[in-house]
């Protein structure tokens, strides 16, 4: 669909009055022929059922037969535009074969999945198809990613010649976007800035991280160590670009490079990640409990909270006294998994990593793809005023200034 976001560039509301004749609207079949829309398949089962009762019984041909086509006409089809971030599942029916093209990452890492849980290029392009649908039809993904490439205009050229220096496409200035949406305060917990470096990676590709100075806040600096990362990525992946940004994204790439060393490949990989997440729920699915290894900023109430788990229950599972619970980092706590709500809900939150790694790829392609269209928005010229001291905004928890500070400090001239 080129030059799609030339003629979208904001939200769309779409009046009632015109919902409504939206409903009523006959959809054109791909033979150029005017049908009402197609039912579902209950619908369609229900109507055999009437056909069948049809053929049996004549004299009931005229009343079952006005009153299936009648429901099928005042089928109601609610429009696209409106897709949410809470209902972004909820997609057009327009084609009964194609829906199956589309699925998110909760679909396809889905507990209650009959048989193996499958990722493979097939599912993985299913969710590539599903996130572009988003981006094109979901107006907060549009505008975050208008508002991003917006921003990046007056950086965008030092960028784009900062990785062709390095051999690489300069599509991959765009990481940004995924990343961080082009914030340069933008902080994970554990990785900081446009493009999202943890302390460690960030010494290693030559970042200053000190007290009072954070170079992945500075976007010409961090773009110049994404660079020479993703370069050093690719060398490990065999020029797999998708399999170098799995690597990029996450921890998985280095375990499965460890198991699988002689075969390297996006393919092999998924093919490792659905290994890892089947023997995950065959773990949560044969026990009563899952083991989950403490980590740094974790207390009971947290990690009940983000297993769904009633903490005292919990408590009862691993400690003798109460009164006394010493949290140590790397020690394990026995997660209670003794119904199919707690199993579900363990697997849920252990998967969460599998997730995000497998919709940064995909995530990635959609948003370059789209920027290639073209975006038809007037972009930023001007960097920010005092921007070489992004950096210097490091300070101490007491003397750090508030988003509105930082705001003012880096206000465009």
């Amino acid at each position: 669909m080129p030059g799609f976001f030339k003629e979208q560039l904001s939200p769309v509301i779409i009046p009632k009055e015109s919902r409504t004749e939206n409903k009523k609207a006959k959809v054109i079949n791909k033979r150029g022929i005017e049908n009402p829309k197609n039912p579902d398949r209950r619908q369609f089962l229900r109507g055999l059922g009437a056909l069948t009762a049809i053929l049996a019984v004549p004299e009931t041909i005229s009343k079952l037969s006005k009153s299936y086509l009648g429901a099928l006409n005042d089928e109601k089809e609610e429009p696209r535009v409106n897709i949410t971030e809470e209902a972004e599942e909820e997609v057009e029916e327009e084609d009964p074969i194609k829906i199956e093209d589309k699925k998110s990452a909760s679909q396809i890492l889905n507990y209650n999945e009959l048989g193996r849980i499958k990722i493979n290029i097939e599912s993985l392009q299913s969710l590539e198809n599903f996130l572009e649908d988003q981006y094109r039809n979901n107006p907060k993904l549009r505008d975050s990613l208008f508002k991003a490439y917006k921003e990046m205009g007056p950086w965008e050229e030092e960028l784009k010649q900062i990785f062709l220096d390095e051999g690489l496409s300069p599509d991959l200035r765009y990481l940004a976007i995924p990343e961080s949406h082009w914030d340069y305060f933008a902080d994970s917990g554990f990785a900081v800035g446009t493009y999202q470096f943890t302390k460690e990676t960030g010494k290693e590709y030559g970042l200053m991280i000190e007290k009072f100075i954070d170079e992945r806040k500075d976007p010409i600096k961090a773009g110049r160590a994404c660079a020479k990362f993703i370069k050093h990525l690719l060398k490990r992946s065999n020029n797999d670009e998708r399999l170098a940004l799995s690597g990029y994204n996450g921890g998985y790439f280095g375990r499965f490079l460890k198991t699988n060393p002689s075969q390297i490949s996006y393919e092999e990989f998924a093919r490792y990640l659905e290994v890892s997440v089947n023997e995950l729920r065959d773990k949560i699915n044969n026990s009563g409990f899952y083991l989950y290894r403490v980590k740094d900023g974790d207390s009971l109430s947290k990690i009940a909270r983000n297993f769904k788990a009633n903490k005292q229950e919990v408590i009862a599972l691993n400690f003798k006294n109460p009164k006394k619970i010493n949290l140590v980092k790397g020690a394990s706590i026995k997660i209670p998994t003794n119904t199919a709500e707690q199993k579900k809900n363990c697997f849920d939150y252990m998967v969460a990593d599998y997730a995000q790694n497998i919709n940064y790829p995909a995530k990635y392609n959609v948003i370059v793809k789209l920027i290639n269209e073209g975006i038809n928005i007037e972009r930023d010229r001007e960097r920010p005023k005092n921007w070489q001291y992004l950096a210097m905004m490091n300070t101490p928890k007491k003397l750090e200034a508030n988003r509105r500070e930082k705001s003012r400090l880096f206000a465009k001239n």
